[in-house]
């Protein structure tokens, strides 16, 4: 059966609706759009990815720029694509952070009297300068992490004239459902991230796969069952090597199966209240309130 529907607007107000396009099409037309640009392949996206999700048309944007001149382009771009209806630009730029957190340490009593230098690399923070005690150190650490625009926070403030050694372990990013290798070896899915609220930086990584125990706990369990148990571990950040499209890991098959089980009880979710660092959402993301700091 045909249905014949009548439009109650006239022709020339019919030409002025915007072109409807599936919101996938939307999106893959901004990336390759973005992609295209030399400015923003360069500049950017050498460095750090940029968010875009489309609902019914409308664009959000999220991440984090060097410059206000790149956010900026980035938006006109992502207006000029076909099919988009609306545009909410949530990029950060650099110097945005820098001011933030500059203005959290001179308002918070332990660090106000003492000069740190701050600054930003795509939401990176660095700490740089000396403060008279390893307190005052820790505790500009918490301050900067407190906002929520900072993506990670690089401690490198000194107690000493004596230079401060550079962090020598790469800031890891790993993606909730990227595959996790071992040395050679397959081993699992990343499930969830940890994140230590001190720096906003990832501490240990949640990963779910087929892997076995240490030891069996059932002798008499078959040797093909033992080894196609599901198991999720925790994996210290320390032990990530690098991240790509996948996560790499610098231990052996043999090494990993001896990482402890995940035990929810050993972290705590955050709450509505707490924004998380890009490039994660909260429903990926647990907190470690062990103090714990991450390197």
């Amino acid at each position: 059966m045909s249905v014949k529907l009548k439009l109650a607007v006239d022709r020339a107000t019919l030409d002025r609706l915007p072109e409807y396009l599936p919101d996938q099409e939307i999106k893959r037309a901004i990336e390759q759009a973005l992609g295209e640009d030399e400015l923003i392949r360069l500049g950017v996206f050498a460095y750090t990815p940029i968010e875009i999700t489309v609902q019914a048309g409308r664009v959000t944007l999220r991440g984090h720029v060097n410059t206000s001149a790149e956010r900026q382009r980035i938006q006109e771009i992502a207006q000029e694509v076909r099919g988009v209806q609306g545009l909410e630009n949530r990029l950060v730029v650099d110097y945005e952070v820098e001011v933030a957190v500059a203005q959290a340490l001179a308002h918070d009593p332990r660090t106000r009297e003492h000069l740190a230098q701050v600054s930003s690399r795509f939401g990176h923070v660095f700490l740089q300068g000396q403060v008279p005690s390893l307190e005052i150190q820790m505790a500009a650490e918490e301050v900067a992490a407190t906002v929520p625009q900072v993506r990670g926070v690089i401690n490198r403030l000194r107690t000493s004239p004596t230079p401060v050694a550079k962090a020598t372990r790469w800031i890891v990013e790993p993606r909730v459902g990227q595959d996790v290798y071992a040395v050679n070896v397959h081993i699992g899915q990343v499930d969830k991230v940890i994140i230590s609220p001190l720096s906003r930086r990832v501490s240990a990584v949640i990963v779910r796969g087929e892997l076995p125990h240490p030891q069996p706990t059932d002798p008499q369990q078959e040797l093909e069952a033992w080894l196609e148990q599901e198991r999720t571990v925790v994996v210290p950040a320390e032990y990530v090597d690098f991240v790509s499209t996948a996560v790499f890991l610098t231990l052996t098959a043999l090494e990993y199966v001896q990482l402890p089980d995940f035990n929810p009880a050993d972290f705590v979710r955050p709450d509505a209240a707490w924004q998380p660092p890009f490039p994660y959402h909260r429903e990926e993301v647990l907190l470690n309130l062990s103090h714990e700091r991450v390197g």
